[in-house]
């Protein structure tokens, strides 16, 4: 008996994958460009048979533009570097100037505690290790007065700078420093040679513009059964097309909606199926926080989210984070062996993916990804997250082990698993609402 959903195929996606990562290319948020994506994504939705296909509206923090210059003093001669200037930050003062100025390093995040409130004035401080990720260190680097932030992610080992944003509740409730991404093999080089001197220049201008979440829908036959939402982002970070992240998870979702609506035709299903390509996640979910407020009132009818980011990597792990109970973790388990994608789990709660707003409302997710090194991709928010690295047959091979528990969630007369979240999840899902999301 033929499933009633049908499997994806490479030439399922690779249209919509040559669309936004090679004609639209860069979709940082609030740009022309994400706008044209989401216009794209709208009448793809029209065109695959959804009931409904919108553009929802919310304000963004867009970078118009940024300008930056970094060079450090190595045995006697400035050297160059390459930069990433991070979504959000403010530019060195006076503008224009080149400042030259001590560099003092930190390894975060252990070196924090070190960082003294205006201990670094008409200094550079330099980062290595993870952005600030509690609101404590953040403080602190504001507070350090440090003019300029160099910063380098330990986790991308390359020449190049990896692109970043300012959490934007953070810059609004603690303030923000100058801050610029630099390759870790330069920084490394630089720490090797006793690097600490830097000349640094930083203008930049962004500007409130609207952002969208885009979202189609097949009604289910029964209205009070619920919601189940397939989401991914479209959006990018700057300087780089995002193929995998998150072109994979918007071609998912675009053939994903497709192949529903074909079966929906038929026979639909008992819940709404709705599909939301987020815009302004790699400023921290900006989307998804806006649509679960916008949505408040429904979000109690929202049985699960299904969440695709970054899943096609050529080679890598197919994982799978849980935010939900024990009962939904084996349900799915059994579900991807059985379609033969097994699946690493995860259990942490993550405020860095788009499931996350909808779990502080209690609604549990599955979010499915791809890393090919150490929790993270190789061409993480750089120039190479190109189509030239992605993989349309690993991408099916993980999503087509999905559509069976997708169906299952949107048809089951009881979900085939406890709802809500973990009460020992609670506590964390409620620090991160607050202090990441003003939830």
């Amino acid at each position: 008996m033929p499933a009633r959903v049908a499997p994806l195929v490479p030439e399922d996606v690779w249209p919509h994958w040559e669309m936004l990562a090679g004609t639209i290319g860069e979709r940082r948020a609030g740009s022309e460009a994400e706008h044209r994506a989401a216009a794209y994504i709208r009448d793809e939705y029209r065109k695959a048979g959804c009931d409904d296909a919108r553009m929802e509206a919310f304000p963004c923090n867009s970078r118009v533009k940024a300008d930056a210059h970094v060079e450090a003093l190595v045995d006697g001669t400035w050297e160059k570097a390459a930069t990433e200037v991070l979504v959000g930050s403010p530019g060195t003062k006076p503008d224009g100037k080149l400042l030259d100025l001590e560099l003092v390093w930190h390894e975060m995040p252990q070196d924090a505690v070190y960082l003294k409130p205006n201990a670094l004035k008409g200094k550079a401080l330099f980062l290595f290790g993870p952005l600030a990720t509690d609101t404590k260190n953040h403080k602190r680097i504001v507070q350090s007065g440090a003019e300029v932030v160099l910063w380098v992610d330990d986790r991308v080992a390359f020449d190049w700078p990896k692109s970043d944003a300012i959490l934007p509740v953070w810059a609004k409730r603690h303030g923000k420093r100058p801050t610029i991404a630099v390759g870790y093999q330069p920084a490394y080089r630089w720490r090797v040679k006793g690097v600490n001197r830097v000349r640094v220049r930083l203008s930049t201008e962004h500007a409130e513009k609207d952002s969208y979440n885009v979202v189609g829908e097949l009604l289910g036959s029964d209205p009070k059964a619920g919601i189940v939402t397939l989401g991914c982002h479209y959006d990018t970070q700057c300087g780089n097309p995002g193929a995998d992240d998150n072109g994979s998870g918007t071609v998912t979702l675009l053939a994903l909606a497709k192949k529903f609506a074909a079966a929906a035709k038929a026979k639909p299903f008992r819940r709404t199926l709705r599909f939301v390509a987020f815009g302004t996640e790699e400023q921290l979910s900006v989307g998804a926080r806006a649509y679960v407020l916008q949505h408040k009132a429904e979000m109690k009818h929202h049985a699960m989210m299904f969440n695709y980011d970054s899943c096609s990597s050529a080679l890598g792990h197919n994982e799978m984070l849980v935010a939900g109970s024990a009962q939904l973790e084996a349900w799915a388990v059994k579900g991807m062996a059985k379609g033969g994608a097994p699946v690493r789990v995860s259990h942490l709660v993550t405020p860095f993916a788009d499931h996350f707003p909808f779990n502080v409302f209690g609604v549990p997710a599955l979010w499915f990804y791809r890393p090919n090194t150490n929790g993270i991709r190789w061409q993480h928010h750089g120039p190479h997250d190109t189509l030239e690295t992605v993989c349309p047959r690993a991408l099916c091979r993980l999503v087509n082990a999905t559509i069976p528990l997708v169906a299952a969630a949107a048809d089951a007369r009881a979900l085939p698993f406890k709802p809500g979240m973990k009460a020992e999840d609670k506590p964390a899902i409620k620090r991160f609402a607050k202090e990441l999301f003003d939830i």
